[in-house]
């Protein structure tokens, strides 16, 4: 797919923001982080600023691979640079946390998410995460998951 990006170019195509976040999703599903990175960071190198979709579909791979140190990374990167977060960056951060147990780092974020007047996450969401810690044997997180509601 890089091939394809110099391919463009080449033909005179710029790529825009879309075009990276195609990409970037399209490495990021097959699980291929280095080369999401790579076409992030070339992102950057060409002067496209990435949106709240490019930094969603990062931290929500990251966050699927339980890299949670580099998705908080990313996270903190999308404050810092003035992109503002929405739900579905924050169900993704919230969905790994709890898979991982770091429960008290998912309290502050459903606190940050409702502080900027996003709506807490419907019990469907949770209920999803509890059956996926039943799933992985995890059922003493379910319990304490469960208090914690």
């Amino acid at each position: 797919m890089i091939d394809l990006c110099n391919s463009m170019e080449s033909s005179g195509i710029v790529a825009d923001c879309y075009v990276f976040n195609i990409l970037i999703d399209a490495y990021a599903k097959h699980g291929m982080m280095d080369e999401a990175m790579l076409i992030f960071t070339e992102m950057w190198e060409k002067g496209v600023s990435p949106d709240v979709v490019t930094y969603s579909t990062i931290i929500a791979a990251l966050s699927r691979m339980a890299r949670l140190t580099d998705a908080m990374g990313k996270f903190s990167q999308m404050i810092a640079t003035g992109v503002q977060s929405n739900t579905a960056v924050y169900h993704s951060l919230i969905r790994g946390l709890c898979l991982n147990g770091d429960l008290v780092k998912v309290k502050e974020l459903v606190s940050e998410m409702m502080n900027k007047g996003m709506p807490r996450p419907s019990i469907v969401f949770f209920s999803s995460i509890i059956n996926s810690l039943c799933k992985d044997g995890r059922l003493w997180m379910h319990m304490l998951f469960l208090t914690w509601l």
